[in-house]
């Protein structure tokens, strides 16, 4: 399971480095019985409009494959993937509970 982990770190950081700007840093931090992962890049943000999330919705060339995935991917072992930032720069969130969950990642 940890290999779907490492798959939506992928997806995001590869996110951030093709369509975002600058440095591209990761946070980990513990909240609410919870592990959150930050990925922060320096770029111009993303538009309210936005639909990123969306399956074959790409704003800048690429496939809209990615983020849908990662999300589905996220949701799938127990987590949540979010947009927490659009402005003035991007922050998606990857939030996985703490405590395993049946078929989920199991994080210590």
């Amino acid at each position: 399971m940890a290999s779907a982990l490492e798959q939506v770190l992928d997806a995001l950081i590869e996110n951030a480095l093709q369509h975002g700007a600058g440095t591209v840093a990761l946070r980990a931090r513990a909240t609410h019985g919870a592990l959150a992962i930050d990925v922060d890049d320096e770029g111009t943000g993303i538009a309210a409009t936005d639909q990123i999330f969306d399956h074959g919705v790409s704003y800048g060339g690429g496939s809209g494959i990615g983020l849908a995935f990662a999300q589905q991917l996220t949701a799938d072992q127990g987590g949540r993937l979010l947009l927490a930032r659009r402005q003035p720069s991007t922050r998606f969130t990857l939030i996985f509970p703490s405590t395993p969950s049946p078929g989920g990642i199991r994080i210590r």
